[in-house]
């Protein structure tokens, strides 16, 4: 069976991280039970890359969203597909256009929402605005053509369409975990791997080690902040403010063996600390998934999907969803509890704790067996 994967989204193969990094491990799940092809752009190209053959062919020009949608538009005219995948790029006229064409060709469809609810995003921007106001106006012919919705939120209908719900994955078996000795007696690292936005919250940590230092706190703490983004500024305003440049650093963007190289020595994965800005409850990140196959506790404001219920409550510190700083007294406390054990025998619990929950294998099997069960020949 042949299905597509509609990504209007840019993808660096040689770059990979965060979502486009999300999108080639969730077709690589589907590539063990379909003959797999993802449309994107990069540069100023709209691709189709094949997984059985590993080749990438240029179909289009232009480089956005729209020229996805158009493209896979055209692609369904000379290419058989009986599934396709596609991650919502909000609803708008040509979205709709490209369900249609789906429909009519009686293509068993799914379509992933990475946020749900997702009103808020956008809101503060006329851009972002006028975007909500396109995606409101078309979102509710949707459940004419769409199949299911897969969501990472409790939902079990999104816009009238029956959901499959399930969480972020990773593929374990592709990124490797230290057990080298960490003295958490004299250092405590943090590490935060993110795009720096609002959601994220991280100056409650960096409020909460100015609060620590100022009553007297001895324990070092450091805290590292990897990747870019708006919030960026702020941050580094703060550290100024409050002369923590010893225990701040920021390390920008970095990707490959760079950053696998930051990751060691860490106690602990710092997960969005204010997801409550965008009205949200839960989420499923991806960097959580990363942290537990690192084998690393977390500092979180929601619950880590990451991990079980079990899970949870042995490596997870999570903080009130609001405004307040972080207690870095109690965070000592987790962490002198948690690295009482042997290091290595922490990290390969974690580890196998999350496997166990979020390898994509497990992830993607109710697509897949949707896709199965619905989509047969």
């Amino acid at each position: 069976m042949k299905l597509l994967y509609v990504a209007p989204v840019p993808i660096d193969f040689k770059n990979l991280d965060g979502v486009p990094k999300k999108i080639l491990c969730q077709a690589n799940a589907l590539a063990n039970a379909f003959d797999v092809e993802i449309i994107y752009y990069f540069a100023d190209n709209v691709c189709l890359y094949s997984l059985k053959d590993k080749k990438r062919k240029v179909i289009g020009k232009a480089s956005s969203k729209l020229s996805v949608l158009r493209q896979a538009y055209k692609l369904l005219d000379k290419e058989e597909y009986k599934g396709i995948y596609i991650r919502y790029p909000r609803s708008d006229y040509y979205f709709v256009r490209l369900l249609k064409k789906i429909k009519r060709q009686c293509i068993c469809n799914i379509v992933e929402i990475p946020t749900y609810p997702y009103d808020m995003e956008g809101a503060e921007t006329i851009k972002g605005c006028f975007i909500n106001f396109l995606d409101h106006v078309y979102r509710n012919k949707l459940s004419k053509y769409v199949d299911r919705i897969v969501t990472y939120s409790n939902d079990v209908e999104i816009f009238g369409i029956p959901t499959i719900n399930t969480i972020n994955g990773i593929d374990f078996g592709s990124i490797s975990y230290d057990d080298e000795k960490i003295d958490t007696d004299k250092c405590i690292n943090l590490i935060a791997v993110s795009a720096m936005f609002r959601v994220h919250g991280y100056e409650r940590l960096i409020e909460g080690m100015h609060d620590y230092y100022s009553c007297g706190g001895s324990r070092m703490i450091i805290l590292k902040l990897v990747g870019e983004g708006d919030e960026c500024e702020k941050y580094k305003e703060l550290v100024t403010k409050y002369g923590l440049h010893d225990n701040v650093i920021f390390y920008g963007a970095k990707f490959g063996k760079e950053l696998q190289d930051i990751y060691r020595g860490n106690a602990v994965g710092i997960n969005s600390l204010a997801i409550h800005r965008q009205g949200l409850s839960s989420e499923s990140t991806l960097k959580t998934k990363e942290y537990a196959a690192k084998g690393l506790p977390v500092l979180s404001s929601s619950y880590v999907d990451s991990f079980s219920p079990e899970g949870n409550k042995r490596y997870v510190l999570q903080i009130p969803p609001d405004e307040t700083n972080v207690d870095i007294e109690k965070m000592i406390l987790f962490v002198d509890s948690l690295y009482s054990q042997e290091i290595s025998e922490v990290r390969k619990l974690i580890r196998e704790d999350g496997m166990k929950t979020c390898d994509i294998s497990i992830t993607m099997k109710p697509i897949i067996d949707f896709y199965k069960g619905k989509c047969k020949g």
